[in-house]
């Protein structure tokens, strides 16, 4: 079943249109979509505007746990981007900007002499793969190989009746992977990520796209990193302590982010 509120001039018109689950749904144009499951729970609650998803997204497991909460604008992420674990824990919030992203794909288009963005300083296939969405969620991409460039900087939107795919993968993986339901975003701002148990996995900066600042990262579970990243690469002195807070070795990277020495900590005596 699907409920779909359509917006017209003045006028708010109210439609329910019932389909076969494995039938694709027609274009929803600028309006609200709420998908329900055969149990009459929801699914997810899409808004669009000609045609793109615009506005709130919400989604939930089949367990009516919410899976995740956020704002898009004209089918890009923008703001913060909440997921969930099917068990409750909180998984992520990230921060996203919309006109960030336009402003570096303009960038790297008009190739200025003198450049604002350290992403528009990549060969643009590199570039893009920093703001596809699976990438930034864990599902690893290969670059573009397309020879035209509008190709290498574009993510095409998914269909309405995909994100029945994506709600479904949600659905099944859950507790190991995630799926966005748009399909590029540009990170920008705070970023925390948690494992399933709610112990935290990494938190720091990220500026138009890239690494920035200090950051905290977990490895195994038990080991606490400290360090700082300089445009998207680990940079300079990196501290590791145990889980009582001793240090264990510290590690040093070079400008390219690549580790130049490394000095472990014996305990004394």
């Amino acid at each position: 079943m699907l409920a779909r509120i359509l917006f017209g001039t003045g006028v708010i018109l109210l439609a329910i249109v019932f389909l076969p689950a494995a039938r694709p749904f027609d274009s929803p144009g600028t309006g609200t979509i709420v998908r329900v499951n055969e149990r009459g729970d929801t699914v997810f609650v899409a808004n669009y505007k000609k045609n793109k998803l615009h506005g709130i997204w919400n989604s939930w497991y089949p367990n009516k746990q919410v899976c995740d909460s956020g704002r898009l604008e004209n089918a890009v992420a923008d703001g913060i981007w909440k997921g969930w674990y099917p068990n409750g824990v909180q998984r992520f919030e990230y921060h996203f900007n919309a006109q960030k992203l336009a402003a570096v794909k303009d960038e790297i288009r008009r190739q200025p002499k003198i450049k604002y963005y350290a992403l528009s300083q990549m060969k643009p296939a590199s570039a893009a793969w920093y703001f596809d969405a699976k990438n930034i969620f864990g599902i690893p991409q290969q670059a573009s190989s397309s020879l035209l460039l509008s190709q290498q900087l574009q993510y095409k939107p998914y269909a309405p009746e995909a994100l029945e795919t994506v709600a479904m993968l949600n659905a099944r993986e859950g507790d190991k992977l995630y799926h966005p339901p748009f399909t590029e975003g540009l990170l920008h701002g705070t970023y925390t990520r948690w494992s399933p148990d709610g112990s935290l996995l990494e938190t720091g900066l990220y500026l138009s796209g890239l690494r920035e600042g200090m950051w905290e990262i977990y490895k195994d579970g038990n080991v606490k990193g400290i360090g700082t990243y300089k445009h998207g690469r680990p940079f300079g002195e990196w501290r590791y302590y145990d889980t009582q807070g001793k240090i264990l070795y510290w590690k040093r990277y070079d400008a390219e982010g690549k580790v130049s020495e490394v000095h472990p900590f014996k305990a004394r005596p």
